[in-house]
């Protein structure tokens, strides 16, 4: 699976000391959820992963990288806020009605920014232009937002996935375990080739054919 991972920071986000599990930074989570933008027919998928199994798995993956959540004893000094789900160009008449929608997705404001044209350029392109699951990460400064009413934007990062071919639940695993090294660092555009890492699974024993309640016992090491 290709993942595409894009992270931007502002001038604000770059003063900002980068946290360490041994020096970390204490969040307050906002999550927006599931959200489904674009063309895209979706009947045919399994239904997306509970919203509790993602925070959690969030969760984890942030505090890896030093983002904890914050507590009574560690009030937080970020907000992070989170939304998944699927985004698909929208395309009337040759029109691209969400062409700086994609574009963002996976390049960043990069949109923005005059390229040379070259390879990467052109993988860009054509990613903004399939549909795409998608994980985002928004961290902004606690203290603005409390006490001054103020959304501070320290970074935000984007990691993606080609839709067609993947269930969401394999996806979502493996854009947050690829993107989790990125989590505020500035990236131009990745494009990242890696396994797919399963959302849980469940280990099996041995098989055995129980035997009739009424015929003889199991012989011995059976269940």
């Amino acid at each position: 699976m290709r993942v595409d991972v894009v992270v931007e920071m502002t001038e604000a986000g770059k003063k900002v000391a980068h946290p360490t599990p041994a020096k970390p930074a204490y969040y307050f989570p906002l999550s927006a959820g599931f959200s489904a933008d674009g063309d895209v027919m979706t009947f045919f998928q399994r239904p997306p992963p509970d919203s509790a199994e993602i925070e959690s798995l969030l969760a984890k993956t942030l505090a890896d990288q030093g983002y904890l959540l914050a507590t009574k004893a560690h009030p937080p000094s970020l907000i992070l806020m989170f939304r998944w789900g699927y985004m698909a160009p929208i395309i009337i008449d040759d029109l691209f009605v969400n062409e700086g929608q994609m574009w963002e997705l996976v390049g960043g404001k990069t949109i923005d920014t005059p390229w040379p044209i070259g390879p990467r350029k052109l993988e860009v392109v054509e990613s903004a232009r399939t549909a795409r699951w998608y994980m985002t990460v928004v961290a902004a400064d606690y203290n603005d937002w409390k006490y001054h009413h103020k959304a501070t934007k320290l970074w935000h990062e984007s990691m993606s996935t080609e839709l067609w071919g993947h269930y969401f639940d394999e996806a979502l695993p493996t854009l947050i375990a690829n993107g989790a090294a990125s989590f505020g660092r500035e990236t131009g555009p990745q494009m990242i080739q890696a396994p797919v890492v399963p959302m849980g699974h469940v280990v099996v024993g041995t098989p055995y054919l129980r035997p009739d309640p009424t015929g003889p016992a199991a012989p011995a090491g059976g269940r």
